[in-house]
């Protein structure tokens, strides 16, 4: 199986299409290849089917902040927008922070999330995630309960 992601879409090849096509009737093939379009739904059925497809927080999110996103931080924050339930147990000092808030600010771009509600120690919520969202999330708004 091949998986190219050309022009935001995933085009597929090299495998049986039949499956795929009942699931994407919109699909369009051609010569044994199939192409979708490269959004964050596909990329999670096609995951779900067996299919590694990334997802499109990779090629089509801006990573606001003024850190660059390390490769696992990417690596994260695209699991977290793949999967429904995603605990991220990395060690500390690793950058959880800020990759399951880029993670979040994806979902809230393409309005699949309203609101986040953190859970963290308090001594973590001030000094840690409020300055993080402060320096990278301009346009954000939070409150400390």
């Amino acid at each position: 199986m091949d998986l190219r992601i050309i022009d935001q879409n995933v085009v597929i090849g090299q495998c049986n299409i039949g499956p795929l096509t009942e699931l994407f009737p919109e699909a369009k093939t051609a010569g044994g290849y199939i192409a979708l379009p490269h959004t964050l739904e596909v990329a999670q059925v096609l995951n779900t089917a067996g299919y590694k497809c990334p997802s499109p927080i990779r090629t089509q999110y801006n990573w606001p902040g003024q850190h660059k996103p390390r490769w696992y931080q990417i690596d994260s924050a695209e699991a977290m927008t793949l999967n429904r339930r995603f605990f991220n147990l990395s060690s500390c000092r690793t950058g959880k922070t800020l990759a399951t808030l880029w993670g979040c600010d994806f979902l809230m771009n393409l309005g699949l999330l309203k609101r986040v509600l953190i859970v963290a120690p308090l001594s973590t919520l001030d000094d840690v995630w409020a300055q993080e969202l402060f320096v990278s999330f301009h346009k954000r708004s939070f409150a400390v309960l």
